[in-house]
This record gives structure tokens, C-alpha cells and sequence, in this order.
């Protein structure tokens, strides 16, 4: 079994991060132009959050990886799901971007606190 810092690999949360551009691009005789979409609302936002964790959830249960418990059929979907959609690098800010590309890019944990643990049980000290 593996532990970072303390904590149990199978308990910590999976982190996903993406990066997306807010528009699309239009190429007209071998010339590319950029047209930005609407910045979305709060509204819109919660709506993709739904749709995506709901998603999710349904692929994880098809292939195994999450199995419901029969007492709470469904995952409370607002719970452990987040959205951040704040972000903005303008073309021109290469050196954002790349801190955005690392940050996203980077492991979810740090390799420094990942240790392989024995099978000896564990023994607390109660003071």
C-alpha cells in the first residue's frame, strides 16, 4: 500500500485539470483568425459542473472503479466537484501561460511525501 504524508493513497481526492481556449479559431485563405467566446455565467458554469459529474460518475460505475452503496444509491454530485473557470491568459502573456501549463501538468502529489508502506500494522500512541 502507498502513503503520501499520512494519508492513505485510496482516500485522497483525484485532481483533473484542463485547459481550454475561450474561442475558436477561423482560417480564411491560409490565414488564421481567433474569435473569443462569451465569458459564461454562474448559471451556465453549474450547469457544465452537473452535467460533468454526472458524467463522470456514470463512466467510474461502468467500468468498476465505483460501485454504489446500496443505502445511498447516488453520490451527492455537488460534493467533491469543483469548477474553476477564472483564468484568462491573453496571447501575448507567455510566461502566464506556461505557469498555467505547469501548474496543471504538475502530480497531484508531491513525490517527496509518496512512500511504499509494509504490511507491519500500524500502532498509535495515545498521550
Amino acid at each position: 500500500m502507498f502513503h503520501a504524508g499520512g494519508f492513505n493513497i485510496q482516500t485522497l481526492p483525484a485532481l483533473l485539470h484542463m485547459l481550454f481556449l475561450d474561442g475558436v479559431y477561423r482560417f480564411t485563405s491560409g490565414k488564421a483568425s481567433f474569435y473569443r467566446a462569451h465569458r459564461s455565467t454562474r448559471d451556465e458554469l453549474a450547469k457544465l459542473l452537473d452535467a460533468l459529474s454526472r458524467r463522470i460518475v456514470r463512466l467510474l460505475e461502468r467500468r468498476g472503479l465505483l460501485i454504489a452503496d446500496p443505502e445511498y444509491p447516488r453520490l451527492d454530485l455537488e460534493a467533491g466537484f469543483s469548477l474553476h473557470a477564472a483564468t484568462v491568459c491573453e496571447a501575448h502573456q507567455r510566461s502566464k501561460l506556461e505557469r498555467l501549463c505547469r501548474y496543471i501538468t504538475r502530480s497531484p502529489l508531491p513525490t517527496g511525501l509518496i512512500s511504499a508502506k509494509t504490511d507491519e500494522p500500524e500502532t498509535t500512541s495515545r498521550h
